[in-house]
């Protein structure tokens, strides 16, 4: 069934599920600092009655990202306005608050650098938010904010360059015109190594398989050959 028919995104819905609360505008979300007509604004929609969405925002720059507090009677949103930063007027994204109806509008993290991707908590008292791909926790109670330290167990990377001896599982090879080269295909690749021995160079790699290389036979090297065979 179609929600609504003004566009919209990041729609959600209250919790009693009577409502639901999304962000409507057309700008550029990767313009930074964009005010004008095409403003993303946040509006709130009934879902049991034909009623007209209720426009809640009307900040000259971008409201995104709402969501219901879980008793429904607060909504929370990022609102990008400008603030100093290294006393440089800056438009940064921070998470505000409003009444379900969109009246007292607070600023709630004063952070001087984007947030991004607010999600609260079940309690309802704690908001979790991206921030300098970091995860960062804002207690509601006393808005203070406290980065959640992430360890990842991971393998050390491993050396890229990867030396080996083949003797076997090389085919289709071509000499080069003036014999100095050969040319082959290994593994699917085709490589090229001096003709008296050597480190082979990897000519291709992919997912592809490579084969039947061949070089070309120009005048260049036919000369080049006749000069040092004679």
């Amino acid at each position: 069934m179609q929600l609504t028919f003004d566009g919209g995104r990041d729609g959600m819905i209250s919790p009693d599920g009577s409502r639901m609360v999304y962000c409507r505008g057309d700008a550029s979300l990767w313009i930074k600092g964009y005010k004008g007509s095409s403003n993303w604004d946040i509006y709130s929609t009934a879902f049991q009655s034909k009623e007209t969405p209720i426009r809640l925002t009307e900040f000259d720059g971008n409201d995104l990202c709402p969501f219901y507090s879980n008793d429904g009677k607060s909504i929370y949103f990022l609102r990008e306005q400008t603030m100093s930063v290294d006393e440089k007027p800056t438009p940064v994204y921070n998470l505000w608050r409003m009444d379900a109806n969109g009246q007292n509008q607070t600023l709630v993290t004063q952070f001087s650098s984007d947030v991004m991707s607010a999600h609260p908590s079940f309690d309802g008292q704690k908001i979790v938010i991206e921030k300098d791909f970091q995860l960062w926790e804002v207690n509601l109670a006393d808005g203070k904010e406290k980065r959640i330290p992430i360890e990842i167990a991971s393998d050390d990377k491993s050396e890229q360059d990867i030396r080996r001896i083949v003797s076997d599982g090389n085919e289709m090879g071509d000499w080069s015109p003036d014999g100095r080269e050969i040319a082959f295909s290994l593994h699917g690749d085709i490589w090229i190594m001096p003709a008296l021995g050597g480190k082979a160079r990897q000519i291709t790699s992919g997912s592809s398989k490579d084969e039947w290389p061949r070089f070309s036979r120009s005048e260049e090297h036919t000369s080049e050959l006749q000069s040092r065979q004679s």
